[in-house]
């Protein structure tokens, strides 16, 4: 059982090139884990789609930590051409993303658009409230549960099944189109 980690971050960086985003930051996880490949991937394959560079400057890696999310962040957002969005692989990253945003005296959505991977429990009563990729994780459990299920009943000469999951894209208000962005700040 798997989630289509390509498609769900194909979908998110899409989403921010839709709003007028051209320089993207993308903090990924370790390589180590092998669905940081697919979202890498999806990555660069939304920027190609969208015919904008993959620019190896606005690409970071972390442990899936709050901490290397904040530096991660503080290093993009040092850049001389900064992003007007920034893709976190993960929650503990993406808290260090806002605390550095704030840190340097930016807001999101207001300086900065944010998106992350994984929804979580609180991340529509956070604020502002994150737009995010949801895992199906109920539905995980379900198909999980359901090949067990045929184990046990005997049916053990079926061959493995490999099911890929999709991904959701959770729209919240951590995103803003480029035009906003330079509207509030020239405000």
């Amino acid at each position: 059982m798997v989630l289509d980690n390509q498609r769900a971050v194909f979908d998110a960086i899409s989403y921010l090139v839709n709003l007028g985003h051209r320089r993207i930051g993308y903090i990924s996880g370790s390589f180590d884990i092998s669905p940081m490949h697919d979202r890498m991937t999806g990555y660069r394959e939304a920027l190609q789609a969208a015919g904008l560079p993959t620019e190896s400057e606005l690409i970071r890696f972390g442990n899936f930590h709050e901490v290397d999310g904040y530096n991660a962040t503080m290093q993009l957002l040092s850049l001389h051409d900064r992003p007007s969005a920034i893709f976190s692989g993960n929650n503990p990253m993406v808290i260090g993303t806002m605390k550095a945003i704030r840190d340097i005296g930016l807001s999101c959505p207001e300086d900065i658009s944010v998106a992350c991977f994984d929804d979580f429990p609180w991340s529509d009563v956070f604020m502002p409230q994150l737009t995010t990729v949801a895992q199906p994780v109920q539905a995980i459990g379900e198909q999980a549960a359901n090949l067990l299920l045929d184990r046990l009943a005997g049916n053990r000469e079926a061959p493995p099944r490999k099911l890929t999951l999709k991904g959701r894209l959770m729209i919240r208000n951590s995103c803003r189109p480029v035009g906003a962005i330079a509207q509030s700040v020239s405000a």
